[in-house]
C-alpha cells in the first residue's frame, strides 16, 4: 500500500480532518500534519489559498480539481495513479459529509457536559467546528467527593484541553470559581482568547443538554458492562473467601507495602480495590515518620497504625479511610503478617488479614503454621496479585518522586 494512502487511511479511522489541496506552480506532492492533527496533500495546478480554512479546524473538504491534473509522485513517494487518487478525493469527501451537523449557524464551540453519580463522574465533550461535530472526549473519573465539582472540573477541562485545540468559546454545563484562571491558562497555551461559559438559554443551552444526554448514555453504557462483569467478579470474591476461609465476602480489600532505597525516600502504600475494581480516588501514600534507618517490618507497622487509628475518629472526613476493609492484604510473609496483626488487635478490629510473597505465591494466614497456595490459575489467585502489583507500583511511584525532588533541589 502507498505510504501516501496508508497515512489518509490512519487519519479517516482516527477522524481527523482530511483537506485536498493543489498549489499553483509546483510539481511536488507533500505530506504535511498540522498543528491540529489535520492530514493535508498538496498536488500540482490548483489554488494554494484553498489550505487555510483546514489549519483553522474546518471540517469542509473545498477543492478544484481538474481530470488532467494528476501527476507522479516525488521520488521519495510511491506512485499513485490518477484514477486511485481520484477515488481517493471521492473517499475523503464521503468520509467527511458524514459527520453530525449540529448547528445550522456554522459556529465553532466545545460543549462539555457533566454527569455526576455519587460514586463517579462521567464527561461527554463534543469538539464542533463550522456546526459539525468532528469529535468527542469522553471521560469517566472517580473523585473523592463527586459533588464537589469545584475540585475537580477544572483540571478535567485543562486535561481535555491539553491535546485537543479548544475553538474560542468553551461551554460547560456546571458553573465553577475558576473559569477565569482555565481561561488563562488555555489562551496562554493556544495564543488565543478563549472563553468559559455556562450558558442558561438559547442553542448554546440545547448543546450543553445534547452533551448531558450523551454522557448519560455513556454511564449506561459503562454500568451495563458493569453488571456483565459483576456476576464473574462476584464468583472471584466468593471464591477467595471459601479457598481462605474469610469471614466475610472480601468487597473491599485494602492492600498495603513499602518502598525505601537504603534507609531514606521510605514511603508506604495503600491500595484500594471494591466490588473487584481498583479505585486509585482510594489510594493514600505515607511517609514513614516514627523512626530512622530502614526496618520494612517496623515500617508496615506505623502505615497500619496510622490507618487504623482513624476508622475510630468519630470525625473522619477522608472518604477512604471511614471505610473499613473486609479484607487486608500485605505484601511480604510471616513477618510482615505478624506485625500488622499486632496493629489490628491493638485497635481491637475484626478484620480478615492475609500476606502474599512474591516468589511461590504462597499465602500466609493468622493462625496457620503453613502457608496456603491457590491454585496457580485461579481467579481468585489472580485478584490478590493484580491489587498486590498495585500497591508495589503506587509506592514505588512516590518513592521515586521523593528522589526526584531531592535531585532537582
Amino acid at each position: 500500500v502507498p505510504l501516501i494512502l496508508r497515512i489518509l487511511n490512519e487519519a479517516l479511522k482516527l477522524n481527523f480532518p482530511v483537506f485536498v489541496t493543489i498549489p499553483l506552480n509546483d510539481t511536488k506532492r507533500k505530506l504535511i500534519v498540522s498543528k491540529t492533527n489535520a492530514v493535508m496533500i498538496e498536488v500540482p495546478n490548483a489554488d494554494l489559498g484553498m489550505g487555510q480554512s483546514i489549519a483553522k479546524g474546518t471540517s469542509e473538504i473545498t477543492r478544484k480539481l481538474s481530470t488532467h491534473s494528476i501527476a507522479i509522485c516525488p521520488a521519495d513517494l510511491p506512485n499513485l495513479s490518477e484514477n486511485s487518487f481520484k477515488n481517493l478525493i471521492n473517499h475523503l469527501e464521503n468520509a467527511r459529509t458524514t459527520q453530525t451537523l449540529l448547528v445550522d449557524n456554522k459556529k465553532s464551540v466545545d460543549v462539555l457536559g457533566v454527569d455526576i453519580d455519587n460514586l463517579d463522574v462521567v464527561i461527554s465533550c463534543l469538539l464542533i467546528r463550522n456546526g459539525r461535530i468532528i469529535g468527542e472526549v469522553k471521560k469517566t473519573l472517580e473523585p473523592i467527593d463527586t459533588s464537589d465539582y469545584n475540585e475537580y472540573l477544572p483540571q478535567v477541562i485543562l486535561s481535555v484541553f491539553s491535546e485537543n485545540e479548544p475553538s474560542e468559546e468553551i461551554l460547560v454545563s456546571h458553573n465553577f470559581p475558576y473559569s477565569e484562571v482555565i481561561e488563562k491558562e488555555l489562551s496562554k497555551k493556544w495564543s488565543k482568547k478563549i472563553k468559559v461559559k455556562t450558558p442558561q438559554r438559547g442553542w448554546k443551552k440545547d448543546l450543553l443538554d445534547t452533551a448531558i444526554i450523551d454522557a448519560i448514555e455513556i454511564r449506561r453504557v459503562v454500568n451495563f458492562r458493569r453488571r456483565t462483569d459483576l456476576e464473574f467478579r462476584s464468583q472471584s470474591l466468593e471464591q477467595l473467601k471459601n479457598n481462605l476461609s474469610l469471614k466475610n465476602i472480601p468487597y473491599r480489600i485494602e492492600a498495603y507495602d513499602i518502598s525505601n532505597l537504603g534507609d531514606k525516600y521510605r514511603v508506604g502504600s495503600m491500595v484500594v480495590m471494591e466490588d473487584g475494581i481498583c479505585k486509585p480516588s482510594m489510594y493514600r501514600k505515607f511517609h514513614i515518620k516514627s523512626f530512622e534507618g530502614q526496618d520494612d517490618f517496623r515500617s508496615m507497622e506505623e502505615v497500619l497504625f496510622r490507618r487504623l487509628k482513624r476508622l475510630n475518629k468519630n470525625n473522619e472526613n477522608d472518604k477512604s479511610f471511614k471505610k473499613t476493609p473486609d479484607l487486608i492484604l500485605v505484601d511480604g510473609g510471616k513477618g510482615q503478617l505478624s506485625s500488622v496483626k499486632g496493629v489490628i488487635d491493638h485497635f481491637e478490629l475484626d478484620i480478615d488479614l492475609v500476606a502474599i510473597a512474591k516468589k511461590e505465591e504462597e499465602l500466609f494466614l493468622p493462625n496457620r503454621k503453613e502457608p496456603y497456595l491457590l491454585n496457580k490459575d485461579s481467579e481468585a489467585l489472580f485478584l490478590l496479585q493484580n491489587i498486590r502489583d498495585e500497591a508495589h507500583r503506587f509506592a514505588l511511584q512516590e518513592n521515586r518522586r521523593l528522589r526526584a525532588k531531592e535531585l532537582s533541589t
